[in-house]
């Protein structure tokens, strides 16, 4: 179980890219495809805390 300050910073985290996503007007499922996984499994990390970390974003953000 996360600690307090990782679960802080997972939910700014998921705010942050939820609202890069927006900025660039994708849909969960375009976003999903870009990063190379399926739009369930980026439902299921943005919807748990602690269901990604920063390395693990950065590994697959697209430049």
């Amino acid at each position: 179980m996360p600690d307090k300050h990782s679960a802080s910073l997972a939910r700014a985290l998921a705010v942050e890219l939820r609202d890069l996503r927006r900025k660039a007007k994708l849909t969960t499922r375009p976003a999903a495809d870009r990063i190379g996984i399926s739009s369930a499994s980026l439902n299921r990390k943005r919807a748990t805390t602690g269901g990604e970390t920063p390395a693990g974003v950065r590994s697959r953000s697209v430049a």
